[in-house]
């Protein structure tokens, strides 16, 4: 396990890093440290308030997540479980491969935290525990959180000098998009209708 630190507003959060897997079919762990780095880095910062930690690990050792928002005896952090979003990914182009990756990262990561802004930092938002459908509701509002804030990191992409300035990159970005089912969520200028590499079996955090 190491530890590196992420700096979102004026005291430090730990970024955990409990990896067995060295991800070389990836480009190795500095890919996802800079993928996850990155996401957390575009949030605001009031949103990750309290938020102490985000730790990751390679699977979940309870099931099936991609991640999940926890508050209990340790403290308030966001989990992330890498290898269920590496897996699915590998069959893409490497270019393609690259931004879904990152894409399916953040989504999760932005998803999570739409729990915590919701469920710690907003508690007067939160459905009535009266209501039947309170955790779809939940659900719903962290995917609408976590499509606003990957539209914001795609635009951060597409300015010059960005990942997906030139046209190579935007085809690449629009087949990861599509690839996991996010192709509805941004529109991209002047995207390459030729690029159509991508795979459905990467579904984002739910």
């Amino acid at each position: 396990m190491w530890t590196s630190w992420a700096r979102p507003w004026d005291k430090f959060m730990r970024l955990d890093w409990h990896l067995d897997g060295d991800y070389e079919d990836v480009g190795g762990v500095n890919v996802l440290r800079e993928a996850v780095g990155e996401a957390v880095a575009v949030l605001p910062r009031e949103h990750l308030r309290q938020l102490e930690a985000f730790v990751m690990w390679d699977e979940d050792p309870k099931g099936k997540a991609l991640g999940i928002w926890r508050q209990d005896h340790t403290g308030v952090a966001v989990e992330l479980y890498l290898r269920p979003h590496v897996t699915p990914l590998l069959a893409l182009p490497a270019p393609v491969r690259a931004f879904a990756l990152r894409l399916h990262l953040a989504y999760t990561i932005f998803h999570e935290v739409g729990h915590h802004v919701t469920r710690f930092l907003n508690r007067r938002a939160t459905p009535p525990r009266k209501a039947a459908t309170v955790e779809q509701k939940i659900e719903r509002w962290a995917d609408d959180y976590a499509e606003k804030r990957v539209g914001r990191l795609v635009e951060r992409w597409l300015v010059p000098g960005g990942l997906a300035d030139a046209a190579p990159g935007r085809a690449a970005l629009s087949a990861a998009l599509r690839s996991l089912r996010m192709d509805g969520l941004v529109a991209l200028p002047d995207a390459a209708e030729g690029a159509k590499e991508g795979t459905k079996e990467a579904a984002p955090a739910s």
